[in-house]
């Protein structure tokens, strides 16, 4: 009995776990397609980055929220010569090691 207690316990921790990371891995794919999308806003429009970062500057987010916003303008910014797949793959290993 004490056996079959301890194996449901690990069986409900395991699928938790794989819950938790299947949603790391899906908010971390979502993150670095939102990085390829302002990496094409970037490139299209010379004056995006200025405007989002006076935008992101005058909204009213968290101090921690708009700090977030500039680091990633610049992130996508410093690396606008990178391909799209370069980008979204460096952007989920990014993503994947700030949250694990």
């Amino acid at each position: 009995m004490k056996s079959i207690k301890v194996l449901i316990c690990a069986t409900a921790l395991v699928f938790s776990f794989s819950a938790n990371a299947e949603g790391v891995e899906e908010l971390c794919h979502q993150s670095a397609e939102t990085n390829v999308t302002l990496k094409h806003a970037m490139k299209e429009d010379a004056g995006f980055l200025q405007y989002a970062l006076d935008d992101a500057a005058k909204s009213k987010i968290s101090a921690s929220n708009k700090e977030q916003l500039r680091e990633r303008y610049f992130y996508v910014h410093n690396r606008l010569n990178l391909s799209d797949t370069d980008l979204r793959r460096l952007s989920l290993v990014a993503c994947l090691i700030k949250y694990k």
